[in-house]
């Protein structure tokens, strides 16, 4: 599978377009902090901890805001 292929775009909530997805770690500008394991989305911070769900494309947090969407 190609590198490019396998990636999502990144978007901001305000539908501004920062970078990709590999299916674990972004690659945006400016940086996204968060990681995703499965469905869910940890900071990249140590100690890690658990800050939303990765769901239908969406990376929503546990306050229910959607912070950013993922396109083909």
């Amino acid at each position: 599978m190609s590198k490019q292929s396998s990636h999502l775009q990144v978007y901001t909530s305000a539908h501004q377009h920062i970078g990709y997805f590999d299916g674990e770690f972004f690659y945006t500008t400016p940086p996204v902090p968060f990681r995703v394991d499965g469905q869910e989305v940890y900071t990249t911070s140590q100690p890690c901890q658990l800050v939303g769900y990765f769901i239908e494309n969406n990376i929503k947090l546990l306050d229910g805001s959607i912070s950013y969407v993922l396109k083909d």
